[in-house]
């Protein structure tokens, strides 16, 4: 078993179309936007069809939170005042990670929990269009896609609402991972946020993990930087 740092996002904008969590992937900031960016996947890359991967084909799998994002359209007004926001814009530290992956050209899957309703749709419809395997995501029917609400200063800071505590995504549980979905991976990445959100998300992700244990696969793990002022903080009691 192999244990690695992820890497840093390419060009300092997360590919998934939103510069989202950059301190958890070490992406630098530009802090005169608000960071909706479109990049162009890298040419050359392949990115597979997010359906009928099989098992055997998976390079990298993931599992976590899936949440969509809404950011106030003007800087240095914060969420104690009326304004606007705009989004629902894709978002969740290992989904963009795997997002990644696969618009790179890796078979990718993704382990995670949505809740019934327009915004775990569209989570899913993005992931596939950008050659995701999504056939382990599960939709739950009691509780709501997450949400986080973020509002940028000028000095480039955030601040958060999170609806975590009470979504989808924290039901992820170790019943959702599949040893030999896992197992057959290349490449098992988790995220430090996944690890701090939930009692249930930490037993799935040390799950996974001992699915892999003294196996080739690689593991890679995302730390959270920062802790002081993070935004999970409390939320994995």
């Amino acid at each position: 078993m192999h244990m690695t740092p992820s890497p840093p996002l390419m060009g300092g904008v997360s590919l998934w179309g939103l510069d989202c969590y950059p301190a958890y992937y070490g992406v630098t900031e530009n802090p005169n936007r608000v960071g909706i960016y479109k990049p162009i996947p890298r040419s050359g890359a392949t990115r597979p069809k997010g359906r009928g991967l099989t098992i055997m084909s998976l390079d990298v799998v993931s599992l976590g939170e899936l949440l969509v994002e809404f950011i106030r359209r003007e800087r240095d007004v914060m969420h104690t005042v009326p304004g606007d926001y705009v989004g629902p814009f894709p978002s969740g530290a290992p989904a963009i990670t795997i997002d990644s992956c696969a618009r790179l050209g890796l078979r990718s899957g993704f382990i995670g929990v949505i809740g019934a309703d327009g915004f775990g749709e569209m989570l899913v419809m993005r992931l596939k269009s950008d050659g995701v395997d999504t056939s382990r995501i599960r939709v739950n029917e009691g509780s709501a896609t997450a949400m986080a609400f973020v509002a940028y200063r000028s000095d480039g800071s955030r601040r958060f609402v999170f609806t975590l505590k009470s979504s989808a995504s924290v039901r992820l549980s170790p019943v959702d991972v599949d040893p030999e979905y896992v197992a057959k991976a290349r490449v098992l990445h988790i995220s430090g946020s996944t690890m701090y959100m939930s009692r249930s998300s930490r037993e799935a992700c040390m799950r996974a993990v001992e699915v892999v244990k003294g196996s080739n696969t690689i593991i890679t793990l995302a730390l959270i930087s920062g802790w002081s002022w993070s935004p999970w903080r409390g939320l994995g009691k």
